[in-house]
């Protein structure tokens, strides 16, 4: 699992997909493909 913070709106997303790729934040809409995925703790 992998885990991002949204810069625009400083919502947490989380995916199962494992790639990181494609991401849009389901907060505000903005695509967050860009942002370095973490894995969540």
């Amino acid at each position: 699992m992998l885990k991002k913070a949204c810069p625009q709106c400083g919502a947490e997303s989380f995916s199962a997909d494992g790639t990181g790729e494609d991401w849009v934040c389901p907060e505000c809409g903005s695509d967050i493909s860009d942002v370095k995925a973490e894995r969540p703790e």
